[in-house]
């Protein structure tokens, strides 16, 4: 199959249906086909992007009851406006230098992203965990120190370069 835009679910799961399992997930791990997700997606379950190596962007308005893994994405460049219920964890996608201020997750784990230089504030219930972006300069989270989150936030990155807003 070649390089597609999906603009459907219907679309989606003709394509492949084996990535749609009864408990709600949906696993498109290493289909390397998909350069666009219809907007509007839902997931009744998780979500795994993982090594899909042409998706350029999440969809916009994207819901996940569940968890969403985003790794080993090389062309993925934007987060779009999401509601992930719990952790969105995206590690190891180079390109990827925009998430949208819309995104509201239960936690985020953002690691590796080597072209991220900014995050801006969107909505966290949880945990924050960054490391090893190291164009990030800039973190705005600078209530979490209130306690505003119920489990933590870990930085993992060069304290000499980085500072709340």
């Amino acid at each position: 199959m070649a390089i597609k835009d999906f603009s459907t679910i219907d679309e989606l799961r003709e394509a492949f249906p084996s990535s749609f399992l009864a408990n709600g997930t949906v696993d498109l791990t290493a289909r390397r086909e998909i350069r666009t997700l219809p907007s509007d997606m839902t997931v009744a379950g998780h979500l795994i992007l993982d090594n899909c190596d042409n998706l350029i962007e999440t969809p916009e308005n994207l819901s996940v009851t569940g968890w969403m893994c985003a790794a080993t994405c090389h062309s993925l460049e934007k987060i779009n406006k999401a509601r992930v219920g719990r952790n969105m964890h995206i590690t190891n996608c180079p390109r990827l230098h925009v998430l949208s201020p819309a995104l509201s997750v239960g936690g985020c784990i953002i690691n590796y992203c080597s072209s991220l230089s900014e995050l801006p504030k969107f909505h966290v219930d949880r945990n924050i965990d960054v490391s090893y972006c190291p164009e990030i300069q800039v973190l705005p989270w600078n209530d979490v120190r209130r306690g505003n989150l119920t489990e933590g936030l870990y930085i993992g990155l060069d304290y000499e370069k980085v500072y709340f807003v």
